[in-house]
């Protein structure tokens, strides 16, 4: 786990016309996490008490693309994930609509191969990555090509590998470098490649009706060290656009 530093700026669009939209004591949303799970709940105050997590959690917004980040961002360390659970996502199909035929594609945090087994099954050449090595055992199982790497090291172990397609659904908003993750990504898709994601909307139903999950003006997960930005379509036209 890191703690990056404060920014200043935008990390959608670099803009530098940024507003407070939120502050709140980390050990209020470990308290929360608490009731949804007790080993996330501990695990927030762990890092908290050895320094590894700011005392309060700042969440900015950026006055021209409307993205919202923490600042600092801290994001989890594989331990936070070991029993995250994948399932079916109507996002799939769409995607698996979208792509070219025979592509050769890539999914990042592909958990146990939900998405790319299906891709297969259509006829194209998947590979996954995820740092959640008990998901990737499982992918395996299913015959599906997946490593338990980054993309730094996907680019070093397999240089010459470049993809027609990649996709990350539910991802985005958990990485706390998007700099250098688009700038990675880059490097192994070539022109006329494709991007395919997902993430949380900005008005969803859960917002409003689990309160029980609920810590300042949204639900527990939706802040560090979780999710670390929170999306809108402008913004995430912004990122792209930079790379």
């Amino acid at each position: 786990m890191k703690t990056n530093s404060h920014l200043f700026c935008c990390p959608a669009c670099k803009s530098n016309r940024l507003k407070s939209s939120e502050s709140i004591p980390t050990l209020e949303i470990a308290k929360v996490w608490s009731v949804t799970s007790l080993e996330s709940g501990e695990q927030l105050k762990k890092y908290l008490d050895s320094g590894k997590a700011p005392s309060t959690v700042d969440m900015a917004k950026c006055c021209d693309c409307g993205l919202e980040f923490a600042t600092p961002m801290f994001a989890a360390g594989e331990e936070w994930y070991t029993d995250e659970i994948y399932t079916m996502r109507w996002e799939f199909t769409k995607t698996l609509e979208d792509l070219k035929p025979g592509s050769e594609i890539l999914e990042i945090g592909c958990g146990e191969g939900v998405f790319l087994d299906l891709g297969v099954r259509e006829g194209h050449s998947a590979l996954g990555v995820d740092f959640n090595l008990g998901a990737i055992q499982l992918a395996k199982a299913k015959g599906l090509e997946v490593y338990c790497w980054n993309l730094k090291e996907l680019s070093e172990r397999l240089p010459s590998r470049k993809f027609d397609a990649v996709m990350f659904f539910h991802v985005i908003e958990h990485i706390d470098d998007l700099e250098t993750f688009f700038q990675e990504l880059s490097q192994i898709m070539p022109t006329g490649s494709s991007i395919h994601f997902s993430c949380p909307g900005p008005n969803r139903w859960t917002t409003r009706f689990e309160t029980d999950r609920k810590v300042g003006l949204r639900e527990v997960w939706d802040y560090p060290p979780y999710h670390q930005t929170r999306w809108n379509p402008v913004a995430a036209d912004k990122i792209l656009s930079r790379f």
